[in-house]
């Protein structure tokens, strides 16, 4: 299965995509925080290598809209799939109707079922005209076969015959005739044999054709759901990659003071330890202070203040605001956009990769910036104690 297009709707920053054609190599080209990372994990949402699961309203629905607009069927992604001729008959195994279909649409909302279409997938329908013909001769043969027969077989040839005739006529409710269709045709069957009577060939090769469209009717519902079955297996695996700095925006304070008093801090804690440099956070202090709620939110927001400035200074695009936020050994790092459409928190982890990708680096850059300035304040400092001596 090849992917053609597909659509993302009601995803994070994405309220509709709009249709995206895919070709053997496609490119998303955009500005930073126009929504490329979140167009992609609306895609791998579809079928991750981590497994199928329900979405999170609160999380990836849009935040500039209530929580009440998103239900288990609020549409994510819509994705075309093109069949290989090899694919088009395995799927015609499994589902018989479907044999000449060269597209599927696959496609997933906020729970944890997908849905599957067959692009021009042929009506389940009966040829009336055909089935009245094969019925009319049907019933001439045994009307035949009937005079021929003594009692009691040529009464329970014409019983037959009649039913027959009355469930084959009926075929408003496929399902339903498919179900009569087999009866009356096992009981006709059942007839001629105690009659020791046979139809003539062509009549009987009528019979079988209607007893097969019968059990293929009566088995399309089975057939549908194990080729949407045979559809989902069939699609590949997707995986979402990124190579951005590991800051992350949920920090344990506990634990992130314990492995830098060990001396064996982990990737993360090397960012975070920058990151807190920039803004002039001591962490050991905050965990200190927790029992002093107040100082401590103080300084959190002197804190949030100084980033924000940095922030605003070097990322161009947005006037962005940083704020950290306390509670209890947690800090979290949330971003707000107050002169987008709408103004709301998101934590750093749910940015976009190129917003963390800039962020872990700029705060690398900024504790260059400080170290540097520090170099200058020293050596201008020695400079004029040399001058004085």
């Amino acid at each position: 299965m090849q992917l053609k297009s597909f659509r993302a709707r009601n995803f994070r920053s994405i309220n509709d995509s709009g249709e995206i054609q895919v070709s053997r190599i496609t490119s998303l080209l955009g500005r930073n925080e126009s929504g490329k990372s979140n167009l992609l994990r609306a895609l791998h949402s579809l079928n991750p290598v981590e497994g199928f699961q329900a979405l999170s309203p609160i999380k990836d629905f849009p935040r500039d809209r209530k929580l009440e607009e998103c239900n288990d069927n609020t549409p994510v992604v819509e994705s075309s799939w093109t069949l290989s001729t090899f694919e088009q008959q395995q799927l015609g195994k499994t589902f018989p109707r479907a044999a000449d279909v060269s597209t599927v649409k696959v496609g997933r909302r906020y729970g944890d079922k997908r849905w599957v279409t067959f692009d021009d997938l042929p009506p389940l329908e009966i040829d009336d005209k055909w089935l009245k013909s094969k019925v009319r001769k049907l019933l001439a043969a045994l009307d035949t076969i009937s005079e021929e027969c003594e009692e009691p077989h040529s009464e329970t040839i014409k019983t037959a015959a009649s039913n027959f005739d009355s469930a084959i006529a009926q075929t408003d409710d496929l399902q339903e005739w498919a179900s009569n269709a087999q009866t009356v045709i096992a009981a006709l069957e059942k007839a001629l044999v105690a009659a020791s009577k046979e139809l003539p060939e062509a009549i009987d090769e009528s019979v079988t054709e209607m007893d097969t469209l019968a059990k293929q009717i009566a088995g399309d519902n089975d057939a549908h759901a194990a080729g949407r079955n045979w559809v989902v297996g069939r699609m590949p695996k997707f995986i979402y990659l990124d190579d951005y700095p590991e800051l992350e925006g949920h920090q344990n304070l506990a634990e992130y003071n314990q492995r830098q008093q060990q001396n064996n801090p982990t990737d993360e804690d090397r960012y975070f330890a920058k990151l807190c440099k920039v803004a002039g956070m001591d962490p050991k202090n905050l965990q200190d202070l927790a029992s002093d709620p107040e100082t401590r939110n103080q300084l959190v927001n002197r804190a949030s203040a100084v980033v924000t400035k940095e922030i605003r200074r070097l990322w161009s695009d947005r006037s962005l605001k940083v704020r950290f936020n306390l509670d209890g050994n947690f800090m979290d790092t949330l971003i707000s956009d107050p002169t987008s459409v709408y103004d709301v928190e998101v934590n750093l982890n749910e940015r976009s990769r190129g917003f963390q990708w800039f962020f872990g680096g700029c705060s690398k850059l900024c504790v260059s910036q400080v170290t540097d300035r520090c170099e200058r304040l020293a050596a201008l400092q020695s400079e004029s104690i040399a001058a004085r001596v």
